[in-house]
């Protein structure tokens, strides 16, 4: 009989490896399980991570509160020290700013994009031609804020772009407009994802126009000129309407003062070139041209240019004002903190030509255009105004006009850095409704209740209508509202500035389409050599505005 010794052994080792084998699967099965189930948490703490991120961006937006720039160590709404510098996390072997955690220390954070407050690409007219009307203006910008971007680092080295770029991006513009980024990159950028980044933060698809901004009506020609009245410089300007020296409109679309003056490219795009005629008071020889009658034969000034130049250094007129801009603290929420803010600017040139540029802002990025030639007065003169402007680029908003496009990502890391999960959610953010009444016409007229008519800068109906304020009462060429107290005619209000003469007719007043304030109509002056005529006038003393 055979031996059959250590069968047993055998097959109790064999028993025992399938045991330890089925448990050791158990156990990598067991770990299996709870590193799926940690991924699991992970990648729900980094949703709500980004999800508390879009709650942030949101109220952030709501509150008017505007992002920075966009990139690694600066988010949008980035964490700070107390020096204001970016508080940084170590992610993936580099050190990265974050916008936001919920336990800090923890390894738990979320990062903000905030897209939006532009130039918009679409503005001017998609179906004419580059260079017809403000495309023309609208390329010079987008050239100039590629050359900016490209010049960030000091360096004009054509990385990751250029001039033509930024040019391209009106020359090749569908007729029906952008209608996406991912367009511009395909047919603008050649399908360089690199130059769509680099201009990303900068443009914007869809924006509200301002549909009554007055567009220039001076020539070249002009320069140089010598001027007797100011009758005669009001004859001089292009005849944009027939029959009246009074300019026209054009549609642009405003930037948001707040998203500007965070970004440099930008400003300078924006101030680059801007270029007005105004009147050299040093040749006047009557001293008081400005304030009493002189006879026709006194000269009262010579025309000259003034111009915010760019010569890329960080001495010329263009870099001084955006960087004067950039470092500025103070706060700019009306007007009048922009036009004091434009008066401190210290550009080169005597004294009324650094008066000029200064005029030049204020006249370009405001959008009142407060024009000289119709009743101007002393309170409210400038030496340029927006039809004087010889270039231009495209005025500032004071509030949002503009919609937002949100990314918040959530990160969960390790202790070592390592990024465990990320979630990212993306939302868009429509632009605000907008009901621009600042014109005589639509602030005292029946055209309030007819603003959604073709071609208004505005879809909001208001019901009613407004009696005309600033009816022909009273005598001579005295357009204000005489209100009779006491069997005599007190003080009465006008709007500002006065009717204009209906080219149609040559003779009814009709409101002016300009904007402008409410003013007194009851104070007399000499007679009125504005208009180079001997009638008797009353001087518009200034009481409220109700511009923007």
């Amino acid at each position: 009989m055979p031996y059959r010794g250590g069968i047993a052994l055998l097959v109790v080792v064999g028993v025992l490896g399938v045991v330890g084998a089925l448990g050791m699967g158990f156990v990598s099965l067991a770990q299996l399980e709870r590193r799926a189930s940690q991924q699991r948490l992970d990648a729900t703490r980094a949703a709500f991570l980004a999800r508390c991120g879009m709650e942030d961006a949101l109220a952030r937006v709501a509150l008017g509160q505007e992002p920075t720039v966009a990139d690694a160590t600066h988010p949008s709404f980035y964490m700070q020290d107390a020096a204001g510098a970016p508080v940084l996390l170590a992610t993936g072997g580099s050190r990265t700013g974050y916008s936001g955690s919920l336990t800090p220390g923890r390894g738990e954070c979320y990062t903000l994009r905030i897209v939006g407050g532009g130039f918009d690409v679409n503005g001017g007219d998609p179906a004419a031609p580059a260079g017809q009307g403000y495309n023309a203006v609208l390329r010079r910008m987008l050239g100039t804020l590629a050359e900016a971007i490209d010049r960030a680092d000091g360096v004009a080295d054509g990385k990751p772009v250029a001039a033509a770029d930024g040019q391209r991006i009106v020359d090749a513009r569908p007729p029906a407009g952008w209608s996406s980024l991912a367009e511009i990159q395909a047919t603008a950028f050649l399908g360089s994802p690199a130059k769509l980044e680099a201009f990303r933060d900068y443009l914007a698809l869809h924006a509200w126009v301002d549909r009554r901004v007055v567009a220039p009506n001076v020539h070249g020609g002009m320069i140089g000129k010598e001027y007797h009245s100011w009758s005669e410089i009001k004859l001089d300007h292009l005849e944009a309407v027939p029959g009246s020296r009074a300019p026209a409109f054009e549609p642009r679309a405003p930037v948001e003062l707040a998203w500007a003056r965070l970004r440099r490219p930008a400003l300078l795009a924006l101030l680059s070139g801007l270029k007005g005629l105004y009147l050299d008071e040093s040749t006047c020889t009557n001293a008081l041209a400005l304030t009493a009658p002189a006879p026709p034969f006194d000269l009262i000034g010579t025309m000259r240019a003034a111009e915010i130049s760019n010569t890329w250094s960080d001495a010329d007129d263009c870099h001084v004002a955006a960087d004067s801009i950039l470092a500025s603290r103070r706060d700019l929420d009306t007007w009048q903190d922009w036009n004091a803010f434009c008066d401190t600017l210290p550009f080169s040139g005597a004294a009324a030509e650094r008066q000029a540029k200064r005029d030049i802002l204020k006249a370009n990025f405001n959008p009142n255009a407060d024009l000289n030639k119709f009743n101007p007065t002393r309170t409210l003169f400038r030496s340029v105004d927006k039809s004087d402007l010889l270039a231009y680029s495209t005025e500032l908003s004071l509030f949002p006009v503009q919609g937002r496009d949100v990314e918040s990502t959530g990160k969960v890391l390790s202790r070592r850095g390592e990024v465990l999960a990320t979630r990212t959610l993306r939302a868009s953010l429509p632009g605000p409704s907008v009901a621009r009444l600042s014109t005589q016409k639509e602030f005292v007229c029946a055209d309030l209740g007819s603003l959604d008519v073709p071609g208004d800068e505005t879809g909001v109906r208001l019901p009613g209508a407004v009696p005309f304020l600033s009816q022909s009462q009273g005598e001579g060429r005295t357009w204000g509202h005489m209100l009779p107290a006491l069997g005599k005619l007190g003080a009465g209000l006008q709007s500002y500035p006065e009717p204009c003469v209906d080219p149609g007719t040559g003779l009814a007043m009709v409101p002016a389409g300009y904007d402008g304030n409410l003013q007194l109509a009851t104070v007399e002056t000499e007679d009125n050599r504005w208009y180079g005529v001997t009638a008797p006038t009353r001087r518009m003393t200034l009481l409220a505005r109700f511009d923007d």
